[in-house]
């Protein structure tokens, strides 16, 4: 049986960073973990904290058993999959017998999700028709000390960005970051800095972009059983939909086939990312984003091919099971919908009636209460001509990467 584990506070795990959650925080992180039931087939079970029992699952996940994570060592043999292999995770897969060769070494898993890893891969696409500075400078750098941030800063600069943006070795989901402008910072800004600067590796320094349209590429790394090199799979393309501040709010689901020859560089340069996470003693789920922006010039798109390696499950990966839904559609949008934006299923109805966005089917994909408490956040799948209408009229945010209903 597997026993797939929603760790998602992976990242602060394997950074060593203290876990002190608000209660509040505590149980959206809960709840939010409960989606990792999409990727479970009948027989499967997910391990969930005690209290968090969810209470009415869509149809389609009702032969998914729910078990406490108190109870997974106790549950005979059974194939840990965490979100992510933190030590924590690590020590419960040894308890529970799973051979070590199936597992991976902590200090790789912190390796290939470090960015001293994803910064040998951090590299811009410039067609061929046009000229750009990222073809001599490099997008973003690796800096140890405060003269090379000056230096990086000065940089950015001469290249037309005052923003940048400083990244720690371990981070996730958009937080934990310093987004500044120019070199002088107030008092709570260099702090962070000089705190995080005392890692040896240093902090990650990166202009910050604006993306005109953003790309999960959902890979898996398969341990070989000989001394052949490891298989790297590429599972599909998922489109991001984020914030303004890049904050994840759902994913678009290609059908199989689909979204992959748009992407197809940043492909190619995802499957060498991969080898060189396998070479390193990585198995398992690895998910890289990439991104379109317009370049210092205004008048050139370029690609980022690699802007974060995720050596994890990502909540894309997570939404690939979902294709089983879109039938003959080209795509299907998996929509997050947290605090005021939550609504009841009438309410989802009502709005598409009342804007005249009915072309569209919705399909509940999470819990409405857990535990008898109504739940903070709710995930929609939705498809049709008016999927994309739906996301706007729901959260404010543009879709990009589709057109008239189509993906490309």
């Amino acid at each position: 049986m597997k026993v797939f584990l929603p760790n998602l506070g992976f990242e602060d795990d394997l950074a060593g960073r203290p876990l002190r959650p608000t209660v509040e925080t505590a149980a959206a992180v809960a709840e939010l973990g409960i989606n990792m039931s999409l990727l479970a087939n009948p027989g499967d079970a997910v391990a969930i904290p005690d209290g968090f029992v969810p209470d009415d699952l869509p149809p389609f996940l009702r032969d998914i058993e729910f078990i406490r994570e108190s109870q997974v060592q106790d549950s005979g043999s059974v194939t840990l999959v965490p979100w992510g292999w933190s030590p924590s995770a690590l020590q419960l897969a040894i308890a529970c017998d799973m051979p070590p060769e199936h597992v991976p070494k902590s200090s790789v898993v912190r390796y290939v999700n470090s960015r001293l890893f994803s910064a040998q891969f951090d590299v811009i696409d410039v067609p061929q028709e046009c000229t750009s500075p990222f073809e001599v400078f490099p997008f973003g750098t690796l800096c140890r000390d405060l003269e090379q941030w000056r230096q990086a800063v000065t940089m950015f600069r001469q290249l037309g960005y005052m923003k940048w943006v400083a990244k720690p070795q371990v981070s996730h989901a958009g937080r934990n970051r310093l987004i500044a402008s120019g070199d002088n910072l107030n008092s709570q800004q260099r702090g962070w800095l000089n705190r995080n600067l005392r890692h040896p590796d240093g902090v990650y320094l990166e202009p910050w972009v604006e993306p005109l349209e953003e790309a999960g590429l959902q890979f898996e790394i398969l341990a070989s059983n000989s001394d052949e090199a490891a298989t790297t799979r590429l599972l599909g393309v998922t489109g991001l939909i984020n914030d303004p501040v890049g904050r994840y709010q759902g994913s678009v689901v290609y059908a199989a086939g689909h979204g992959v020859e748009r992407w197809s560089r940043a492909i190619a340069h995802g499957h060498e990312v991969c080898r060189a996470a396998a070479a390193a003693g990585y198995q398992g789920p690895l998910g890289i984003d990439c991104f379109r922006f317009a370049d210092p010039s205004g008048n050139h798109l370029v690609t980022r091919l690699c802007n974060d390696v995720n050596a994890r499950f990502t909540m894309g990966r997570v939404a690939l099971p979902l294709r089983r839904f879109l039938n003959s559609e080209p795509f299907g949008i998996w929509l997050h919908l947290t605090g005021r934006r939550q609504k009841s299923d009438t309410d989802v109805e009502t709005t598409a009636i009342t804007h005249n966005a009915t072309d569209v089917k919705i399909i509940r994909t999470s819990p409405t209460t857990v535990s008898g408490r109504s739940v903070r956040a709710q995930t929609l799948f939705m498809t049709g001509p008016d999927a994309k209408k739906m996301v706007q009229l729901l959260t404010g945010q543009e879709v990009s990467g589709l057109t008239d209903g189509a993906a490309f």
